[in-house]
């Protein structure tokens, strides 16, 4: 514990930049509001923040200076039960970590606009032999890509059987 008086105690932050940006719908160019813009260190992975997008689809992030960063616009995280029409993916459209596009900040601030895409869906019920809801049951989706699982979609049957993969990245599931 400290007793007395204590002097002489300085402390210096480091400059932030602004990484900022909006999101907007790919179709129609209007403003997509709730997505979740995650910004990360491009070669460890390491958290630097993240911000919603408001109404006009504007969002803000300060970043330390002279970094190289990943932005991911996750539109699953607009609705508590990942909901959503809109495709989350990398600044400049990569699905997948390993394909995502560096963005690199220096010590001026950083657009990083991005538009989402819709998704398409896969619907469907599960029944048992007698022709009964099958509830509460999990089901997968698998993305082929050459030949080879790439990705997969988990959801789970709700009390008569229905499910509801969406939205689901363009390809052959």
């Amino acid at each position: 514990p400290l007793v007395g008086t204590a002097s002489d105690i300085d402390a210096q932050l480091d400059e932030a930049v602004v990484l900022s940006g909006t999101v907007i719908d790919m179709l129609t160019g209007g403003p997509v509001r709730d997505v979740q813009v995650q910004v990360t260190d491009y070669d460890t992975g390491g958290w630097y923040g993240y911000a919603y997008t408001d109404e006009n689809g504007e969002y803000s992030v300060n970043v330390p200076p002279n970094v190289d960063v990943r932005v991911y616009f996750d539109a699953a995280d607009t609705n508590w039960y990942w909901s959503t029409e809109y495709l989350s993916l990398f600044y400049n459209g990569s699905y997948m970590w390993d394909g995502a596009f560096r963005v690199s900040v220096g010590t001026d601030p950083v657009t990083v606009n991005q538009a989402l895409p819709t998704g398409t869906s896969i619907t469907g019920t599960v029944t048992t032999g007698g022709m009964e809801p099958g509830g509460y049951v999990w089901v997968e989706a698998y993305l082929q890509v050459d030949g080879m699982s790439a990705y997969t979609a988990t959801t789970q049957t709700g009390w008569a059987g229905t499910y509801d993969f969406g939205p689901l990245f363009p390809g052959e599931w």
